[in-house]
């Protein structure tokens, strides 16, 4: 048993990597591999950054609690927002607390206001 589970991991780790890229019609290398923004670094850096801002966040008391489930991921210093907030002010004020821990430049504001998502 242990040594199929073994050799199952082993073909799912090796399949990514031998997938031919649709848009070059050749096998990927390891360093050709897209880095996506919800990719969450594992880097002691990325890994403080993104607690401090989830902690900002869920003790803000003026958030609601929509706001409050906004998810954040840190990538080689890089800050993603996602999620759902009910307004406006909630997205530029959740942007603003990241801002304070990431940096100017170093965040990417992906929050939607639950008003506008209703109008589509």
């Amino acid at each position: 048993m242990k040594t199929y589970r073994y050799f199952v991991l082993s073909v799912l780790t090796i399949l990514p990597l031998t997938a031919k890229d649709e848009n070059r019609g050749s096998t990927p290398s390891r360093d050709a591999v897209r880095i996506q923004p919800a990719n969450q670094g594992i880097s002691l850096k990325d890994l403080t950054t993104t607690r401090d801002i989830n902690s900002l966040i869920a003790y803000s008391t003026t958030l609601s609690g929509t706001a409050r489930d906004a998810r954040v991921n840190t990538y080689k210093g890089r800050v993603t927002l996602r999620g759902v907030v009910e307004t406006a002010d909630e997205k530029q004020q959740i942007e603003k607390l990241a801002v304070s821990i990431a940096g100017p430049g170093n965040v990417n504001n992906e929050l939607m206001v639950r008003s506008s998502l209703s109008k589509n």
